[in-house]
């Protein structure tokens, strides 16, 4: 542990400015000795069972905004020392004190090994099956291995990274957090970036592509939140095995139930690459060549129901995209979520009643308890 910090002691010298977190092995020995690992039940391998959208309604009492992380991306920064690519596969998880069951980010398969090259050193991220919540520690769970070039025998795969990290944030620090924590491995080091956001709820992102003609498709889908420039890609048609003729076909759901954080009242900004016929004459001979534009759609982050919002070309291409908008179910209390909730002048008088009721009771009961009179005694 002391070798990791003179490590990032070192690269922070550089301004590099990573962040310092835990290391913690995935099998620690003795376990008994080890009560963050009874904790987070991590002999327990299942995934989480909660889904997102669980809080889209408003009750009879109110729920807050809340501290959750968003994950943007894990880079290897190492050497290709053993060629000009690596098939990477296994999984990262997220372990949160809502269920400390896994939320995987990423997760692959020997057969379906994800390729990095120099120039695309980034591994491909999923959306987490709900939202993080940061608002305690967390264990974030890794095991990558790189798949071998000359044989297919498992024991001869070579280990990127295994073991765990585990992150607190600060009470003092200010809204949104922006972190990156580097991990060394036997093959090189890892470089993962991840935000927490404090007043964040959870959006829920579906896009459904309603129409689209021969030689029009949808490309690509990314995310941006809270006006981050760091594009998170939500869906690739490179990376579709639904492709027909190289498009979707009408009525086919391109991002299903990706969840990502954003800060209440901030922007989610969703872009879609479009690809589209031209046809350009040359020679007395026409010939096709495909281009791609570029579409927005913005949403404004609210605690509760959904937003949706369309893009069409004409005829020739329609998609619909809505965002469910959730909690995490934390409920307000006046002391304890200050900040979290009020967002709009409306709802101050509630706060201020909240308030006064809250004082009132705390009175009364200092009062009873005070020397010479009977908790239940009466009041004079």
């Amino acid at each position: 542990m002391e070798d990791y910090y003179d490590r990032i002691d070192e690269l922070n010298a550089l301004k590099r400015e990573f962040s310092y977190i835990l290391i913690r092995p995935r099998y620690p020995s003795p376990r008994c000795f080890h009560l963050w690992h009874r904790e987070f039940r991590m002999t327990n391998t299942n995934p989480t069972s909660l889904g997102s959208k669980r809080f889209t309604e408003p009750r009879g009492y109110e729920y807050v905004s809340s501290d959750l992380l968003q994950f943007f991306s894990m880079r290897f920064a190492g050497d290709f020392s053993h060629g000009e690519k690596m098939s990477i596969y296994g999984f990262v998880a997220v372990r949160d004190k809502i269920d400390c069951l896994r939320n995987y980010i990423f997760y692959r398969s020997s057969d379906h090994a994800q390729e990095i090259t120099p120039d695309a050193r980034d591994l491909l991220l999923i959306p987490p099956a709900r939202g993080i919540s940061g608002t305690y520690r967390i264990i974030v769970e890794y095991c990558l291995k790189v798949k071998s070039n000359g044989s297919d025998a498992y024991e001869e795969d070579g280990m990127l990274m295994d073991g765990c990290f585990e992150f607190k944030q600060s009470g003092m620090a200010p809204k949104v957090q922006m972190h990156k924590v580097r991990l060394f491995g036997p093959l090189g080091p890892l470089d993962t970036r991840f935000a927490l956001f404090r007043f964040a709820v959870e959006a829920t992102i579906d896009v459904r592509v309603k129409r689209a003609i021969a030689g029009y498709s949808l490309s690509m889908v990314t995310a941006c939140t809270c006006g981050f420039l760091e594009e998170i890609v939500l869906y690739s048609a490179s990376a579709d095995d639904r492709m027909k003729d190289g498009r979707l076909s009408s009525s086919v759901v391109a991002v299903a139930s990706a969840v990502m954080a954003v800060e209440l009242g901030c922007e989610l900004k969703l872009t879609f690459e479009i690809a589209s016929p031209s046809e350009e004459r040359g020679c007395g001979l026409g010939r096709h060549v495909r281009k791609s534009t570029h579409h927005e759609l913005r949403f404004t982050a609210q605690k509760h129901k959904s937003s949706k919002g369309a893009i069409a070309m004409g005829r020739m291409f329609k998609l619909a995209a809505n965002v469910t908008w959730s909690t995490m179910g934390n409920r307000y209390s006046p002391f304890f979520s200050y900040g979290h909730t009020l967002a709009w002048p409306s709802e101050w008088p509630v706060l201020l009643l909240n308030i006064g009721q809250t004082y009132i009771a705390s009175y009364i009961f200092l009062y009873r308890w005070r020397p010479g009179r009977f908790l239940f005694g009466p009041i004079v």
